[in-house]
This record gives structure tokens, sequence and C-alpha cells, in this order.
């Protein structure tokens, strides 16, 4: 497996964002903390996840995923039969422009940011600002545009 990298950050909790490469341009995220409770977002492979939530005795509750691309959801089967309690909050959930939820400490804006693909959707994390963007969103740009415009990309993003 390649090798994992971790973010942390200087809260209460000790929150740590675990970013897996996957193919050659991927990456699946699992948000967690001092709890061992476990967020998985995107999870394109699933096999690497899964050794991951195990070999850190995490106790993954939900699975985050943005869009319906291949890379970003050909692991949650392997993820669902691995952890079959686990809660899934995705794009066929997303029926408002905004959605929130929260979970112990954790509070999450859902949002639809359509561009990439229609169903697209993000998660921001308000406590850390921590936000998973899947395809429409990248350090140096924003992802390729599939169905929707660059105008309703950058609209998305103004949310």
């Amino acid at each position: 497996m390649k090798q994992y990298y971790i973010k942390n950050y200087q809260d209460g909790l000790h929150t740590k964002v675990i970013a897996i490469p996957i193919f050659t341009d991927n990456y699946v995220y699992i948000l967690t903390d001092d709890s061992k409770n476990a967020f998985i977002v995107d999870p394109g492979l699933g096999q690497p996840v899964c050794d991951i939530i195990k070999s850190m005795e995490l106790n993954p509750l939900y699975l985050l995923i943005t869009h319906s691309h291949h890379d970003h959801i050909g692991g949650v089967p392997d993820v669902v039969a691995e952890f079959p309690n686990i809660k899934k909050v995705d794009f066929s959930n997303c029926r408002q422009e905004t959605n929130y939820f929260k979970l112990a400490e954790r509070e999450f804006d859902v949002f639809k940011t359509p561009g990439h693909l229609n169903d697209h959707i993000c998660f921001f994390e308000r406590k850390q600002k921590i936000l998973f963007c899947g395809d429409v969103l990248f350090r140096f740009g924003c992802g390729r545009i599939f169905v929707g415009s660059y105008e309703e990309l950058y609209n998305s993003m103004k949310i």
C-alpha cells in the first residue's frame, strides 16, 4: 500500500484527517479524533481504507460521498460489507440546497455544488473548517466540467 498522510489539528479532540492515495491522482479521506470514531470520504478503493481503519482501531460511523464517479464510489461495496452499520450520506440524500448534520462534536454543512456533475455535493466541518469538496475544487484549480458550465461551478463555490 502507498504511504498515507495525516494532517493534525490543534483542537481539544486532536482531530486528524488521513489522506490515502489511490489510483494515480486520487485520495480517500478519513476524519477521526481521540474518540476513534471515523468518517470515510469518497472511497474509490475499499481495501486500503478498511486496512487503515482496522490497523488504527477506528470506529467508522459515516461514509460521505461527494459524487457518483467510480473513482469516488468504487470502494463503497467493500467498505459497507466490512462495516455494515456505517451510515451513508451522499448526493442522493441531499435534497435541498443546504443540509446539515451533527454527530457529537462534529458539525457538517452538506451543500450542492453542481458543475463537475449535477449530483455533486461538498461537506464542510465547521469547527476546524475542513472542506471535503470531491472534484469541484483543487489546490490550484477546479475540476473538469462534465455536465454543467463554468459559471454553474463558480456559483456553486460561492455558497
